[in-house]
């Protein structure tokens, strides 16, 4: 099977989908980008698109997904523990963003997996007996009507 497209960038900057698999010759290097110094693919082709993430990119380069979050300051480092140790890019992926519309069912709304994500088990384990308590009563009512 043929390859349709690729996928390169930089660990937590930077990611890029290459939708022409023919404008490039794929080339691993051992280079580091210059955005946090990470290991990635560099295309040996000449760049005509610029790259927020130093990476040569090309005409069929897509930015599919850019870090907005700055660097972690001391504070946050200090609080990683909270939050699974989980990387600036992991926890951005639960961000929610105005530009994007998501149904009301989405797990992000839901106020125990808030609490989860701020580090509050307590809470987030509150939260969750209640709704499950509550889900019950609801199936309750269901199977009496």
């Amino acid at each position: 099977k043929d390859k349709l497209g690729a996928f390169h960038g930089n660990y937590g900057h930077c990611y890029y989908a290459i939708d022409n698999l023919e404008d490039a010759q794929f080339k691993s290097s051992s280079s580091s980008c210059s955005a946090g110094g990470h290991n990635c693919i560099h295309i040996n082709s000449t760049a005509t698109v610029s790259s927020p993430c130093d990476l040569i990119l090309t005409p069929s380069s897509r930015l599919i997904w850019f870090r907005s979050l700055s660097l972690m300051n001391d504070n946050e480092l200090a609080l990683r523990s909270q939050y699974y140790f989980f990387t600036p890019f992991a926890l951005c992926l639960n961000e929610q963003v105005s530009s994007v519309v998501l149904p009301l069912t989405d797990s992000r709304y839901r106020q125990d997996i808030q609490y989860l994500e701020k580090g509050n088990t307590d809470a987030a384990a509150a939260e969750k007996h209640r709704l499950e308590e509550q889900q019950r009563a609801d199936a309750r009512k269901r199977d009496s009507e």
